[in-house]
Parts: C-alpha cells; structure tokens; sequence
C-alpha cells in the first residue's frame, strides 16, 4: 500500500482553507497535476488576475511587476499577506511537483527554500542565486521533469540545460531530463532565432534556414554560439561531434558527413542550409530535387514523359481506393506497362482507410492484409515485391501499442503465410521505428513531410529507411506529386509476373502460425522447454480459436477446459481479438466460414482419440461435431413443428438445410436464415474439417496446426467427406451410394439416440448440461428423418468425390 505523502496533503488542506472553492483540489494526497493547477490559481488570485490555473503571459508580468528584483529571502514580508502566500505557493509546488524539501509550509523565506531554489536552478542549468523570477516559478509549477530520467541521455541534459543557461530570458526553462522532444526542438530553433537576430516564434521556415551560415572545417566561424546549436543538433540526430566546444573539429565534420549520407545528401562534411534543415526538422530543405515520387493521379504517357524529363526515376502508386473516397487514385488499366515504357519504376502503397485509429487494429489487419495481396497479384507484381501500408495520422506511442501493432501483426502474419510480399509501412518516424524494431515491417517510408506530427518533431530517422515523403502536392504540368528521397536500398518494379495464384487462406496459415508461437512461448514460461509435445500447443491453439464461442461446461466435458490465463492473453495482446471469427475459405461452395465450430470439434477430437469402444465417450466427440448439429436441428425443427399446423419435412428437405445458404431456404420451412437451422454451412464444414485436421496432428505428432491446415486445403480438402467417413470408421467402402447411405444413417441414429436420452430421458448429471444446449425434443418424431437427412447429405458429397 503506498504511503501518503503528507506535504502534499498539507498543502492541499492549505489550499482549501485559504482559497476554498475558488481552487479545485483534492486533500487526500493525490492528483498532482490537479494540485499544480491550484496553485497556479492561488498564485493568479494572489496577483490579482484571472485565476484559470494556465500560466500565461499575464501571469508572468504580473510576477515580474510584483517583484521587480525577484522574490528571495532578502524581500521585505512583514505582514504582508500577499507575499507570504506566494512564499506558501513556492513551498506547495517545491513539495507537489519537484521532491525537494524547502523547509516546511510556513510562508516564511528561509535558508532551507533558498538552498531549494538554489538546488532547482542547478538541475535546470542556470545561475544558482536562490532568487525566484517568473519563468523559474513557471518551471517549478510544472509536471515537467528536471532529473535525468531512466531513458534520458546526460549528454542531451546537459544540451537542455546549457539552452536554459544561454536563452532562459528570451525563451523561459525547458525540461532537463535528458530526452530530445519537441520542447527542447523549439528551444533550439529559438535559439539559432535569437543568434541570427530574428523574429523569435520557434517555428521552422524558409527565413530562419536561409539566414543560417554555411559551417566547414578550417573556415572562419563569426558566430560561435552557432556552432554550439549544429554541435548541439548533430548530437540529438544520433551523430555525436565528439565534445560541445562551439568549434568545427574533426568530429563535427565527420557527423556531419554521417548525418548527410543518412538523409541522402551529398556527404561532402560542410553544413549548408540543406544539412542544418535535415537535423532540424524531418521533412528538412523541402525545395531539394530528388528521384522518386508518390501521386494519386494515373500515369499517362504523357505523364510518364513529364516525370522522366524532370529528373524521377520511381513512382509510388496505390493498390485500391480510400473507402468512402470520391478519388480514383487505384492504379489504372494498362498504366503499370506505360510507366514501364517510359523508363520508369513503380512502387506500390495501400492506404484504404480515412485516418480513422479505429480503423487499424487486428481484424482489419487481416482484410487489408488480403485486399492488398490480391490487388498485387491481379496486378501481376512480381514476388517480394514490398507493399507500404499506409499510417496516414498522428499519434501517441500508446495508440500505436494498441492500434497499429496489432494491425501490423495481422499483416504480417498474412504476408508469412502467402509467402509472397513483403511488408512495408508508411507513417511518422516513431511508429516506424517501433514496427521495425518490433520485426513487423522490412521496409520504411517516412511521412517526414508532416514535420509538426508528434511522431517526427524531434525524433532521431530511422537508419534503416528506403523512401522518405519530405514535400506534398508538388505541381508539376497537369498533376500533383508528393516528392520523396530514395535512399537506393530497394529497387522499384519494372517488370510484372502474371503467374502468381491467390490462395484465399493465405491469412489463416500465418496467424494460426502467429498464435502457436505465442502458444509455444506461453507453455515454456508455464511448463519449461522440453516439458510438453507439440500437440500440447496445437491444442492451445485451437482453444484460442473457440474461446468466444465455445465455452461452458458441455464444451468443457467434450473438450477440455479453457486455459483461461492463455485464451485471454492471446486475445488480449492482438487488441482483444475474437479468434472465432477468422475465416476459411471452401472452395467447394466459394465461400467462407468461421473457424471456431471447426476448432471445438478439432479439439474434442483431439481430446478423445483414445475412446476405444467405450460408446459415451464416442457420443461426446460425435456431439461437439455432426450429431451435436443435428440434435440441435432437430430441436430447431421441432420448435416449429410446435408453432406450425400441417407443418412436416421430409429427410430430403433435412438433407437440402444441412449445410445451406440462406438463399436456399424455402420460405414453407419456416427458416429465415441458415443459422436459424441450427446446422448452417459454419457448422456443416465445421464438423467434416474438424476431425480430418484434427486426424492428421494425431497420426503426425510432429505436425504444427498451421502445417496440418495448410496440408489439408491444398492437397487433401477435395476427397473431405471420403476421409471423414473414414476416420470415424463409419465404413471401408465408398463405391455404392446406397450402402454409404445406410451405413451412416445407421452410425448417425445410434448416437442420436444417445443424445435423446441425455436431452430427454436420463436422469443422469449430464441432462441439465446438454438439455441447455439442446433443448427437450421428440426424438421419436424427428431422430430417423434427420440420420436420414445427414446420411443422404454426406453419402451423396462423398460419392461424387470419388466416382
């Protein structure tokens, strides 16, 4: 339990007593950031101004009017009980935000809150004379942070606190924890602002770039202050100048050269406008030439000669259009072969959703994955060819953690499992250095031309990028381009390959691959490497894929109880995703279906493959598969009989629902959906596929799940309900349509009847179980019509696959 902090409750009850209502905060020790804002509000109303708890500019002249030589312990108080509150004020934020004791909360100035102050100007770098201004006061009422932090680099706090030092008149106090963001960013342009004697607004423009000296080795440097700031730059890019003297040395002229080859400039070691802008904002000198570009406009002939004439080389070029978008920006017919008759290269971009973070999690991973790896193949680009996925927005490093890493892995899941593109992203620096570092990218393009996103004010470029989009909406005869510098380590495509067959599962394979890792890394942590087979992680797997579907205690019974701690993890981690609604594609019906129905009876298969000849146990595999369906059709059923006068099907009526579309329901069996059946194409195909899959890991105990479905919707789907019929020795022979048919209605009753006495007529503990699942129903009535109906259904599947 954490201790309260008693100076911060005092300071607190302080607040209230003295202000009341007038100051909102709480007085039990916590919200900080709300405590900060109260005093700011006390200071405000103590100066006699607006109290909204922001400090401003007011609240700064205010300050400096009040105390026009500053606030120390030689200031006359008295009884004055406007300064005596401010001194309160100084002591509540020395104890609320900055951890260092000023001596009690007295409203008295003594040599404890002097050597407070003193200490505080030491840690944001300025002269330690124990005298409080408005810009130091305004850094102590912050949640700001002063110390070097975990992930802070002395260096760069020792760069923050020497602009502090130089610039705190001009541009107040920046944080000195050691980490480059974008405080420190505009502190560095105001910096060069004030030494270049401009207008002072740390923004970034043509005026500030092209007042900057040209610096190089051996020249003359009129102004040393400015070879401080391209020390200082150099440093927070990554390129260390070997020491902040304000000279160009060796080793600045050596990071610079480093910081040129990096961003593609000609690496001759001299600062000009070009370097200074690269290490200063990410989209840098944005009227620098380059080789390659992006346009949502086709290319024509006579657009490809402009391109080509002016110098491009690569053009980048989108897959689909934006969904809801008015812009045909896809690629056009015949406009790959014309950029290639004119000497050009192509580089292909996704990008169908409109900026929305909703947009990019798990499940629209996989769509996109597969809407971009068809469009590619229908376009005919060839193998390993990289696909940019497109991050059009800004973020929070925590949105990217829950968004894009999820959407990231889902793609790159897919592409794994197609095993022929590349994935690639386009975005802002921070979230592609956190997908490449992360392993769910090869490849980067940078939005460096968005230089105010969060994620590329301040933030170091990623050594391993290929394009960089540095400048947008670039005219050039009847279109527009997006200028982007091509680093030259990923050649674009000039040719296309028109053989390459689309496999409508590609997504399945890699993500069942995905969770059998994390299966895998979960076993080793619970159990230890070498305590478990792989089927143990097969098994875990495919709980994964049943868990929001498949989970009460007649699941539990058939096959197996959840292991929780794992299915909610997995869900969890890929943005709590329900697995049960990744598809497979059937190509006997064109069409998919879901995977979890397939999973439970996998696993109860699993579960049981040693049932010998023992009939309940036979029965508890049958109902998490076929007779379970059926059972539950026949309840469906009978629930309309109950409703309907008249009302009766026949076992080729049963057999026309079993497995149908909802277009082929008659209107007179009292169906609205094939759902409604209790027996739909899901459950149908589900049930077949289960057990073949489930099968082959038994007979292979070295073969991986997403090995086994692979295995078997390439080369074994097509014979499935000849395999099935014998897996489950239902009968050897296939050749008579009429003796598959009795042999499987004959198997088929037998369980049926089991099910009936568990529904209906049993006692025994398992009724309440199954009749929650299944219902009370006549199997008397019904029981014979639907084991003829599915033995008809299947014998008739399994004839034609063989004759």
């Amino acid at each position: 339990m954490a201790t309260t902090d008693v100076m911060l409750v005092a300071t607190q009850e302080w607040l209230k007593n003295t202000y009341g209502d007038r100051v909102d905060v709480p007085t039990d020790g916590t919200e900080r950031a709300k405590t900060i804002k109260g005093l700011i509000k006390a200071l405000q109303i103590e100066l006699n101004i607006t109290a909204d708890g922001s400090w401003g500019n007011n609240t700064s002249n205010a300050f400096d009017s009040l105390f026009t030589n500053g606030l120390s312990q030689q200031t006359e108080v008295n009884t004055n009980s406007t300064i005596m509150h401010i001194i309160y004020i100084i002591q509540g934020g020395f104890y609320t935000a900055r951890g260092i004791a000023p001596g009690g909360l007295d409203g008295c100035f003594g040599e404890t809150l002097t050597s407070a102050i003193k200490t505080f100007q030491g840690q944001v770098g300025i002269n330690q004379d124990g005298v409080i201004k408005s810009y130091l006061l305004k850094a102590i009422l912050t949640t700001d942070s002063y110390e070097l932090s975990s992930q802070g680099d002395s260096n760069i706090r020792d760069i923050q606190q020497s602009l502090n030092n130089k610039y705190y008149n001009l541009i107040g106090l920046i944080p000195t924890n050691g980490v480059y963001e974008r405080t420190t960013n505009t502190a560095i342009i105001k910096a060069m602002q004030i030494e270049l004697q401009l207008d002072v607004d740390g923004i970034w423009g043509k005026d500030t770039m092209n007042a900057l000296p040209t610096l190089r080795r051996y020249a003359t440097i009129s102004n040393k202050q400015i070879a401080y700031i391209l020390q200082y730059l150099l440093y927070l890019n990554g390129y260390n100048p070997n020491g902040f003297d304000g000279a160009f040395g060796g080793g600045v002229q050596s990071a610079v050269k480093a910081c040129q080859q990096d961003y593609n400039l000609t690496p001759d070691g001299i600062c000009g406008k070009q370097t200074w802008a690269a290490l200063t904002v990410s989209c840098g000198d944005q009227s620098r030439s380059c080789t390659a570009c992006d346009t949502v406009y086709e290319i024509t002939a006579n657009r490809a000669k402009v391109l080509k004439n002016n110098g491009y080389s690569l053009v980048g070029r989108y897959l689909t259009n934006v969904n809801g978008g008015t812009l045909n920006k896809r690629i056009h017919e015949g406009e790959l072969e014309t950029i290639f008759n004119a000497g050009l290269k192509v580089f292909p971009i996704y990008q169908e959703n409109g900026r929305e973070i909703n947009n990019f999690n798990f499940y629209h991973g996989l769509e996109d994955a597969n809407k971009a790896i068809n469009a590619a193949k229908e376009y005919g680009f060839p193998k390993n060819t990289t696909i940019f996925f497109a991050v059009d927005m800004d973020l929070y490093e925590d949105q990217i953690h829950s968004n894009i890493v999820p959407y990231f892995r889902a793609i790159k899941a897919t592409f794994d499992g197609d095993s022929c593109y590349k994935v690639g992203v386009y975005g802002s620096r921070k979230l592609c250095s956190i997908l490449y570092e992360n392993k769910l990218i090869e490849h980067i393009f940078l939005a460096d031309a968005s230089y105010r996103f969060e994620g590329n004010v301040a933030k170091k470029i990623p050594n391993s990028w290929n394009y960089d989009q540095y400048s947008t909406d670039v005219a050039i005869s009847d279109f527009y381009i997006d200028k982007v510098a091509d680093k030259g380590n990923l050649i674009g495509i000039s040719e296309l390959d028109n053989s390459l067959i689309t496999n409508k599962n590609e997504s399945l394979y890699g993500v069942l691959k995905l969770i059998y890792e994390e299966a895998e890394k979960y076993l080793n942590t619970k159990l230890g490497a070498g305590n478990f087979q792989i089927q143990d992680i097969n098994k875990l797997v495919l709980q994964a894929l049943r868990a929001k579907h498949y989970d009460s205690d007649l699941w539990n019974i058939t096959a197996g109880i959840l292991e929780k701690n794992f299915t909610d993890y997995i869900s969890n981690s890929l943005g709590n995703l329900d697995l049960g609604r990744l598809s497979i594609y059937i190509e006997e019906i064109s069409n998919h279906i879901n995977i979890a129905h397939l999973a439970i009876v996998a696993e109860s298969f699993m579960k049981n493959k040693d049932f010998g000849t023992i009939e309940l146990q036979k029965h508890l595999v049958n109902l998490s598969g076929a007779v379970g369906d059926l059972l539950q059709m026949g309840a469906k059923i009978q629930g309309v009989y109950d409703k309907t006068s008249n009302y009766n099907l026949l076992s080729t009526d049963i057999m026309l629902l079993i497995g149908c579309d909802s277009d082929a329901i008659p209107l007179s069996y009292g169906f609205d959906s094939a759902n409604a059946t209790g027996f739909d194409a899901d459950d149908f195909y589900g049930d077949i596929d289960g057990v073949n899959i489930a099968k082959l890991m038994i007979n292979d105990s070295e073969l991986k799940i997403y090995d086994a479905f692979r295995n078997y919707y390439i080369s074994q789907a097509s014979k499935r309900f000849s395999n099935y019929i014998r897996t489950l020795n239902i009968t050897s022979s296939i050749s008579s349509l009429s003796s598959i048919e009795n042999s499987i209605k004959a198997y088929v009753f037998k369980y049926t009847e089991i099910g009936h006495e568990l529904t209906y007529l049993s006692d025994d503990v398992l009724v309440g179980v199954f009749q929650k699942r299944f219902g009370n129903y006549k199997t008397d009535l019904w029981a014979n019509k639907l084991a003829e109906g599915f033995a008809k259904r299947l014998a008739s599947a399994a004839y034609s696959e063989n004759n």
